[in-house]
């Protein structure tokens, strides 16, 4: 849950929000195509450094690792 995050967690739910609203534009879908709440929060939990990594975020299949898993490597990554 989103309201149970600390600061440093909640800047990182926010700059995935903001790359998997980017990527939604750009494919002119709704946000939660790309990837729910429930997977960011799971990305901000266990904080992936690698793709394989990110792999085994719930939520995160193949296709999806291949479209957007480099956007939120990196988003991930950032400091």
């Amino acid at each position: 849950d989103a309201a149970t995050l600390d600061d440093d967690e909640r800047d990182l739910f926010e700059r995935l929000r903001v790359v998997r609203r980017a990527l939604a534009d750009e494919a002119g879908v709704p946000a939660y195509i790309v990837f729910g709440d429930k997977v960011l929060l799971e990305m901000v939990a266990r904080r992936p450094t690698t793709l394989r990594a990110l792999l085994q975020v719930p939520g995160v299949g193949e296709a999806k690792l291949e479209r957007y898993g480099e956007a939120f490597l990196r988003a991930l990554l950032d400091p």
